[in-house]
C-alpha cells in the first residue's frame, strides 16, 4: 500500500494538490497502523492471551471463520481442477473491462447538479450604460421566468476588462430534491431566455460553476488557442471554425476571445510625401496623440484650489476626417505642415484589443460541452474538425480550459500508476525472494479495474479526475 501512495502524493500540478493530501493521509494512517501491529498488537496479545480466558463470542467466530477458510480452500483446489476455464474467464474480464473503458465518457471533473451557474452576455462594442443596464433587467426577468430559479445576480462592466458591454450573470436553483428539472437542462432554458430577452447580443454562455479554477464566467470547458503573426488569418480561420462548431450539436456556447468593429481613426503615413516636408512618423503621431488625446500641461491654482491643465483640441475640431487632416504638424525647416498633406485619414473599425502570447498574436475558440455531452467527446470531436479543416500553415493551435487539464490529468495519473507498478513490483520481488511471483500478484490489477470501468458504464459515471482517485485507491486495496 505505501509503495502505490507514496508516489502519488508528490504529484505536479493541479492533479498534485488533489493528491497531495490524498497521498498523505494514507500513507500517515498505514504507516502508524503498521507501527501498531509491529510493537502494540504483540504485546497485548502476549498478555490477553496468557490468560487462558476464552471470551463467550469466541468459539462462534473462530467456528464460523473455520468455515470460511474451508470454503476458499474448496474454491481454490477448484479453481486449480479447472484452470483453463478460470484462465478463459480472467482474460474475458479484461477484454471486457477495456470495451468499458473504452465506452466511459472522461472529464476533468464529473459533471454534477449543484443547484447554482453562471454566465455572460455580451452586447456589442459601444453599448452604453442604459443601454447594457436595459439588456440587464430584461435578461434579469426573463430569467426569473424558469421554474426553480431561486436567485438572479447579474452585474454590468465587472469581467476582467471591466467593459460596460459585458454582462456577468449567477443564478441560484431551487435545492435538487425539491425540483423535477435538472440543473443542465435549467441552463439550456436559461440560453434560450437570454436569447429571447437580449436579442441584440453577440455572445451568450451559460456555464457550470467549476470545481477547479475560480468563478469567473470566462473559463470555459474548451479554449482553443490559436496563434500567428497576422490577425487577419486568425480571425477568418476562428469564424470558420466557429461556424462548424456551432452546427455540431456535440458544443453550446460557442464563442471566440477576438473582439472587432469598435470605432477608431486611421492615419496612414506617406513616407515620400513626409519626408521631401522633413516630418517625421514620430513626429506625426505625437501630434496627433495631443491634439485627439491630450496632453497634461501642468497645473493652475487660484483661490486657494489647484486644477489640472490638458491641452485637446475642442471637441467639435476633432469630430471628422476634415478635421484630422486639417490638424498641423510642423517640419524640419519649421513651417506647419496639414496632417492630411503627408497623410491619408480614414474612420475604420478595429479590435477591441489585440492579445498575445509567447510574442505571437493570439485568439482563443471558447466553447462548453453540450448538455449530456462528457468533455472528452467534445475535445475528440474538435479535433475532428481541426483534422477536416486544418487551420493555414502560419496558425499554429493548442489546447487550453478544461480538456487541457483533462489530458494533462491523464498523462499524470498514467505516470503514477507507472512509478507505483514499479515501487511495488521491487517491494514484492524483495519481500518473496523472487522475481516471478511479484507478478501473479501484480495481474489482479487488470481484473480490479474490468470492475470498476463496468461500474462508471453502467452508472452513466465519467472518468474523472475524482474516479481515477478512485482507481489508485483501489490498486492499493488490492495489492
Amino acid at each position: 500500500t505505501l509503495a502505490v501512495f507514496v508516489p502519488i502524493a508528490f504529484m505536479d500540478g493541479i492533479v498534485g494538490r488533489f493528491f497531495y493530501q490524498y497521498g498523505l493521509a494514507i500513507v500517515l494512517s498505514v504507516s502508524v497502523s503498521l507501527l501498531v501491529a509491529l510493537t502494540l498488537t504483540p504485546m497485548l496479545a502476549s498478555r490477553i492471551l496468557a490468560s487462558g480466558r476464552v471470551s463467550p463470542l469466541f468459539r462462534p467466530l473462530e467456528a464460523f471463520w473455520d468455515s470460511v477458510d474451508r470454503a476458499y480452500a474448496g474454491l481454490v483446489k477448484l479453481a486449480v481442477r479447472l484452470r483453463i476455464i478460470v484462465i478463459f474467464i480472467a482474460v474475458a474480464s479484461v477484454v471486457a473491462g477495456a470495451w468499458y473503458a473504452a465506452r466511459v465518457p472522461s472529464g476533468f471533473t464529473s459533471r454534477a447538479d449543484r443547484s447554482e451557474f453562471q454566465g455572460s452576455i455580451e452586447l456589442p462594442l459601444g453599448t452604453g450604460m442604459v443601454a447594457a443596464l436595459d439588456a440587464a433587467q430584461k435578461s434579469d426577468a426573463e430569467l426569473r421566468k424558469i421554474e426553480d430559479i431561486e436567485d438572479v445576480f447579474i452585474s454590468v462592466g465587472s469581467g476582467a476588462q471591466a467593459d460596460i458591454h459585458v454582462l456577468e450573470l449567477y443564478a441560484s436553483l431551487t435545492p435538487k430534491q425539491a425540483r423535477q428539472t435538472g440543473q443542465f437542462e435549467i441552463m439550456d432554458k436559461a440560453r434560450k431566455a437570454i436569447r429571447i430577452a437580449s436579442p441584440e447580443a453577440v455572445k451568450i454562455s451559460v456555464l457550470e460553476v467549476p470545481w477547479v479554477g475560480g468563478t469567473t464566467s470566462g473559463s470555459s470547458d474548451i479554449d482553443l488557442l490559436l496563434r500567428g503573426s497576422d490577425l487577419n488569418s486568425l480571425a477568418q480561420y476562428a469564424d470558420s471554425l466557429v461556424r462548424e462548431m456551432r452546427a455540431n450539436p456535440n458544443f453550446a456556447d460557442v464563442r471566440t476571445s477576438f473582439e472587432s468593429g469598435r470605432p477608431e481613426a486611421q492615419i496612414l503615413f506617406d513616407r515620400r510625401r513626409a519626408g521631401d516636408q522633413g516630418i517625421s512618423a514620430r513626429a506625426l503621431a505625437e501630434t496627433a496623440r495631443i491634439a485627439l488625446g491630450g496632453l497634461d500641461a501642468g497645473t493652475f491654482e487660484a483661490d486657494g484650489k489647484r486644477y489640472d491643465v490638458r491641452l485637446r483640441l475642442e471637441e467639435d475640431q476633432r469630430e471628422s476626417v476634415q478635421d484630422f487632416s486639417r490638424i498641423q504638424v510642423r517640419g524640419a525647416d519649421g513651417r506647419l505642415v496639414d496632417i492630411g498633406a503627408v497623410s491619408r485619414v480614414q474612420f475604420a473599425s478595429g479590435p477591441s484589443q489585440i492579445d498575445r502570447s509567447d510574442r505571437a498574436r493570439k485568439i482563443s475558440v471558447l466553447a462548453s460541452s453540450a448538455t449530456g455531452v462528457s468533455l472528452g467527446e467534445a475535445t475528440d470531436t474538435l479535433l475532428e474538425l481541426l483534422e477536416a479543416n486544418p487551420p493555414p500553415v502560419e496558425v499554429a493551435y493548442s489546447m487550453g480550459g478544461m480538456a487541457e487539464r483533462m489530458q494533462e490529468t491523464a498523462g499524470a495519473i498514467g505516470f503514477a500508476l507507472l512509478l507505483a507498478l514499479i515501487a511495488l513490483y521491487m517491494v514484492l520481488a524483495s519481500q518473496f525472494n523472487s522475481f516471478v511471483q511479484p507478478l501473479v500478484i501484480m495481474v489482479t490489477a487488470p481484473l480490479s479495474f474490468s470492475g470498476a470501468f463496468a461500474g462508471l458504464y453502467y452508472f452513466g459515471l465519467e472518468s474523472s479526475l475524482f474516479a481515477q482517485i478512485g482507481l489508485i485507491g483501489l490498486m492499493g486495496i488490492v495489492m
